[in-house]
């Protein structure tokens, strides 16, 4: 028997297409949001990949916020882009073999990201352009409906102030 079996995470809420969740002990807490797409195109066309998420963290040990994440269900080449509005922000597999996904490229990519996610109307989506290391083109479209109540939720569960 294991002394220290993991938890399975806690749903926190539904908001519109927005899960928020936690894990973890409370002094190692993870709260999380995830969205799936609404639309995953690819060059070309028929692409076989796993599944496909972006996600915005808070990490309790060690403390960091506002930590995002997008699950290609593939290996991306190096490189890509989300786009949310008018910003549009650099995204990386930062050095990592055989990654699956990518995360902000600049030490503020997050926050900036975030920051455009909050201020994005709820109708909008935010919209990640990247490349497998195959070479297919991937276009994937998140809803940001219900964003700002997963985030309101994420942030109370693990003691964010904004």
């Amino acid at each position: 028997m294991l002394a220290h079996a993991q938890q399975a995470p806690k749903q926190l809420g539904k908001f519109d297409t927005w899960f928020a969740y936690e894990a973890g002990p409370n002094n190692a807490k993870i709260c999380y949001a995830i969205v799936r797409p609404s639309k995953s195109d690819s060059r070309p066309a028929g692409a076989n990949r796993g599944d496909i998420v972006l996600m915005i963290a808070h990490h309790q040990n060690p403390r960091r916020n506002d930590e995002f994440t997008w699950t290609a269900g593939y290996s991306p080449r190096d490189g890509g882009e989300i786009e949310i509005g008018r910003a549009k922000i650099a995204l990386s597999t930062l050095g990592q073999q055989n990654a699956t996904g990518a995360w902000a490229k600049e030490a503020d990519g997050d926050r900036q990201i975030v920051a455009a996610l909050r201020s994005a109307p709820a109708t909008a989506n935010a919209v990640v352009k990247a490349t497998s290391s195959r070479g297919t083109e991937t276009i994937d479209t998140f809803p940001l409906a219900g964003f700002q109540k997963a985030l309101a939720e994420i942030d109370k569960a693990c003691g964010v102030r904004r």
